[in-house]
């Protein structure tokens, strides 16, 4: 089943980040010195940081004379969103140049009976070869008649927190014993389970402050759907990247129920992605790359909770990382997404093959929908260039 196009990928804040430090003045600095500086950031993600590990650096802080260390072979991590739509990532692939091994989607979150058997996704994927990463939701809308993701009113978060304690009470345990058996029935028996992803958003029905009631709830999930013949699930606690309105490492619900700490990252920063950098007139590829840059190093990488602090998590809780989701965007709604960049799939690349970040799976949201773009093939002439010069056939 496809995200709600209406409203699925508006359901994201703007991800408002902290004031930027201070910027050194650049007076009459050529745009060729720009453009070296953003390659100097850029080298500094391959240079080698084994004695304070990727995770514990900014990556504008780390040498760029260090040794560069070997990179993480792509084969066997790589997957994609493509829509409940085989053939789409069957052709994603052959144009990728790379044998994907996931296959990423999203059961339905109208009803306990879609939660409950995702019918059309499984039967999608069944027999593709494709390990199914699919986002579970814990609680149906229906719960909430006519209810609006934007709704935050606090009577509305309130019921939403109710409805959360009672499945930490195992009062909807069924309905999960019926997905894991529908999982095995459907020939994915070791799905990777992205159960009430992005929690930290608080637009989503699972989305809300009572970091208890979530984890209990996890809990939960995770034993009713173990317990069940044949399956070997991988759970992912997922996360979404940046600045949210809740602070995601609260909701994490213990060792013994988490595989991987997902991160959905996108190319994302509403303090650089401005109306200045969507005008060529005003910001030539000097200062889009500047901005790029910026916005890794402050937000996606960067910053309080960016996948800097998410590897450090991860490391922490000797769990490997996972990118459920990442992409490049051009934000229709406030503009707030860097659009065609290769210089951030550069980075991303960096990230996924460094051994120390110890990333064990990616998937690329090769997607767009009227909330705006994702699609490399479509829609990202650079990017896609960049993309499958690191990414596709001659890559390891």
């Amino acid at each position: 089943m496809r995200p709600v196009k209406k409203t699925w990928r508006d359901w994201r804040p703007n991800q408002i980040t902290l004031r930027r430090s201070q910027v050194l003045t650049l007076g009459l600095v050529t745009a060729l010195v720009i453009l070296v500086a953003a390659a100097g950031v850029y080298r500094s993600r391959t240079a080698d940081t084994s004695s304070v590990g990727i995770a514990g650096a900014n990556p504008s802080a780390e040498s760029t004379t260090a040794a560069p260390v070997t990179a993480l072979p792509l084969k066997g991590r790589m997957g994609a969103y493509t829509g409940t739509d085989r053939a789409a990532n069957n052709a994603f692939a052959d144009w990728w140049g790379q044998k994907l091994t996931y296959a990423v989607d999203f059961g339905g979150r109208g009803t306990w009976a879609e939660i409950a058997d995702p019918a059309s996704v499984l039967a999608e994927w069944k027999g593709s070869g494709r390990t199914l990463v699919l986002a579970v939701p814990m609680l149906p809308e229906e719960l909430i008649p006519g209810y609006q993701p934007d709704d935050t009113s606090d009577a509305t978060q309130a019921k939403k927190e109710a409805f959360m304690k009672r499945g930490g009470q195992g009062e909807y345990n069924q309905y999960f014993r019926q997905l894991a058996e529908n999982l095995v029935a459907a020939d994915q028996p070791k799905a990777v389970l992205r159960i009430g992803w992005e929690m930290n958003i608080e637009t989503w029905m699972w989305g809300t402050s009572d970091t208890a009631a979530y984890k209990t709830f996890f809990q939960q999930i995770v034993k009713t759907m173990r317990s069940v013949d044949g399956a070997k699930f991988k759970f992912d606690f997922n996360v979404n990247n940046g600045f949210n309105p809740h602070a995601g490492e609260e909701y994490y619900p213990g060792d013994k129920y988490v595989d991987y700490v997902g991160v959905d990252t996108y190319d994302i920063d509403g303090n650089v992605y401005d109306a200045k950098y969507a005008n060529p007139k005003k910001c030539d590829q000097a200062c889009r790359q500047e901005a790029q840059t910026t916005a890794w190093n402050e937000a996606i990488f960067g910053g309080p909770h960016g996948l800097n602090f998410w590897t450090d998590f991860a490391q922490q809780h000797k769990k490997p990382i996972s990118l459920p989701e990442w992409a490049v965007w051009d934000r229709y709604a406030d503009g707030t997404g860097g659009a065609d960049d290769p210089l951030f799939i550069e980075f991303m690349h960096d990230f996924i093959t460094r051994p120390s970040n110890n990333v064990a799976y990616a998937n690329y949201f090769e997607f767009n929908s009227n909330q705006g773009e994702h699609s490399l093939q479509e829609s990202f002439p650079k990017s896609a260039k960049t993309f499958r010069k690191l990414f596709g056939k001659s890559a390891n």
